[in-house]
């Protein structure tokens, strides 16, 4: 969208028609984040948290402090927990109001697809991986007792043996060491909702070498639950600031929104009231929506110094200021350092720091610095 600046206010818009910038997608590779275990084994809470912090840190929630603003809190007990989850951690983000819980990503491993949903479905929801070369491994086998779990636990039989099957390596093999000292042990089985005492008699835990050509595996699930309203609140908190005019006798507003989520990414100003730097700034507004970038355009009359305040103040990440028929300047807002590129690649330029390819010092060092006049400062 395509919006010209009311020249009777300083945040009123009068909207006019433009294509919207469509936001990239971001791929993250699973081995960078160690996600592989996920098919075969609940992920480890930092697995989980680089995730999360990686986008927080990109919205500018999470950088500031170190990554200090936002902290990790791993829920326990009954109160909001499903019961065949297996963990379940609470970010939450440092605001005015305190601790917001912002995301929960909790882990429900094999037992959700495993003991609810192949149940009622009958249909095996396995995945399979064929190896190219048969291998000779040495598995973990759990072989429980029907008969003696049976008698246990009567019509809780089904979902005890589906438990204990569940298991993993580390898991099983404590459950061993625990069996042959003491003979029986407690175990928590999620679909009952309490924890069992299961004996020595009930479950057969050994390693066996097998051959195999492919494994059959459950994969297990993460359900991650992102609080939008929430994320934008602490966007907006974390994001804004004040700081001194030229005169320091007033503190103006600005929100540092990342280019990359910023609504409108760039303003388009004339120096001063000219047809021909009218004429520049329209055709360069032209180049901006071909190439998808959302922009303002402002060719009133109004100081620069009040034009680049105004747009800091609902977070424009850049401003690019029309003084010649030529070339032009790009004023980044939080620094308020500029460079001069020419009118042709002003919109490449543009687009290549909002999509993310580039940050603004890789195009500091391949571009001319502009020194900034006492006209032009805010």
């Amino acid at each position: 969208m395509s919006t010209h600046l009311n020249p009777y206010g300083s945040t009123k818009f009068r909207s006019a028609p433009l294509v919207q910038h469509p936001v990239p997608t971001e791929y993250t590779a699973i081995g960078e984040i160690h996600l592989l275990r996920a098919f075969t084994k609940v992920p480890e809470g930092n697995d989980i948290e680089k995730i999360c912090e990686k986008h927080l840190i990109k919205l500018k929630i999470s950088e500031q402090g170190g990554g200090q603003r936002t902290t990790w809190r791993e829920r326990k007990g009954r109160r909001g927990f499903w019961k065949w989850r297996r963990g379940c951690w609470d970010q939450s983000t440092e605001g005015g109001m305190g601790n917001t819980p912002a995301r929960e990503p909790p882990s429900s491993t094999k037992v959700n697809l495993h003991s609810l949903q192949q149940e009622k479905s009958g249909v095996p929801l396995v995945a399979h991986e064929k190896y190219p070369e048969p291998r000779e491994v040495e598995k973990l086998v759990i072989t429980p007792s029907k008969k003696e779990l049976g008698l246990a636990f009567k019509g809780s039989q089904k979902m005890v043996v589906e438990a204990l099957e569940a298991m993993s390596e580390a898991e099983a093999l404590e459950m061993q060491t625990a069996l042959e000292s003491k003979g029986e042990v407690e175990f928590q089985v999620c679909t009952l909702g309490k924890s069992v005492v299961i004996k020595k008699n009930m479950v057969s835990i050994c390693k066996e070498k097998k051959k195999e050509h492919h494994r059959v595996f459950t994969p297990s699930v993460i359900e991650p639950s992102f609080g939008i309203g929430r994320i934008i609140y602490c966007l907006f908190e974390h994001c804004f600031y004040t700081r001194p005019n030229k005169s320091e006798d007033e503190q103006l507003n600005v929100f540092r929104f990342p280019p990359l989520v910023a609504p409108i990414k760039c303003t388009v100003f004339p120096l001063v009231k000219s047809q021909k730097f009218d004429e520049t700034a329209k055709d360069i507004s032209k180049s901006l929506t071909t190439a998808g970038i959302s922009h303002i355009i402002d060719i009133t009359g109004t100081s620069i110094g009040k034009r680049y305040a105004r747009t800091d103040e609902i977070g424009v990440p850049f401003a690019i200021t029309v003084d010649s028929t030529t070339t032009v300047t790009i004023r980044e807002r939080d620094s308020k350092e500029q460079i001069r590129v020419s009118v042709d690649e002003v919109a490449s330029v543009v687009k290549e720091v909002t999509d993310g390819q580039s940050t603004w010092a890789d195009i500091m060092w391949r571009f001319p610095a502009h020194s900034v006049s006492h006209a032009e400062e805010t």
